[in-house]
């Protein structure tokens, strides 16, 4: 024991500098610390994002510029009928609006305008779930984008972790609350 006493004598020499007078510890139990990941998906992008849907517990926010597969949408809507908030960011655009299902009947929907001289989309592709997951990539939720293979990659990567879903959050706070933009 006395060697021990030595050693840390020697490292930490007694000295008021150290000490700590007025520090009063309490015990109790460590906070428990985020669990953080990333998945990087190619191949069965769709499936991926369904599970991650099918996972959410609170809120579903969806920003992209395209939204026509009825897959997807189905999905939300068994996540409504379970009391989800669910909202929706898209590009103010036929293809949108022509849909072969009515997103604005089912969820709020926020019309995104982008003006310029030239023609442009809101090109947003997002998803916010529970504050938590985030899904963001290439891939707008369409049924062509689970057919992009030989030409176009497509790609998402799921992240979990508050601050990028908080940061994802944000945006669709600033997308819902300016419905036009200019470019």
């Amino acid at each position: 024991m006395s060697i021990l006493k030595n050693c840390y004598t020697d490292i930490y020499p007694p000295n008021d500098d150290y000490e700590l007078w007025d520090v009063e510890i309490k015990l109790g139990s460590m906070p428990d610390i985020e669990d953080v990941s990333q998945e990087i998906v190619f191949e069965n992008i769709r499936n991926q994002i369904i599970e991650e849907i099918r996972a959410a517990k609170y809120i579903i926010w969806v920003s992209v510029a395209w939204f026509t597969d009825p897959v997807l949408y189905q999905e939300l809507l068994k996540k409504k009928r379970q009391g989800l908030v669910i909202e929706i960011a898209l590009d103010d655009c036929e293809r949108n609006r022509n849909a072969e299902f009515k997103l604005v009947d089912d969820f709020p929907v926020h019309w995104i305008t982008v003006q310029s001289y030239y023609k442009n989309i809101m090109h947003e592709k997002f998803c916010v779930i529970d504050l938590y997951t985030s899904i963001h990539g290439t891939f707008n939720w369409t049924k062509t984008a689970n057919y992009n293979k030989e030409h176009i990659s497509e790609h998402i990567s799921i992240d979990k972790n508050h601050a990028t879903a908080e940061a994802f959050a944000d945006e669709f706070m600033k997308l819902k609350n300016r419905t036009v933009w200019e470019s």
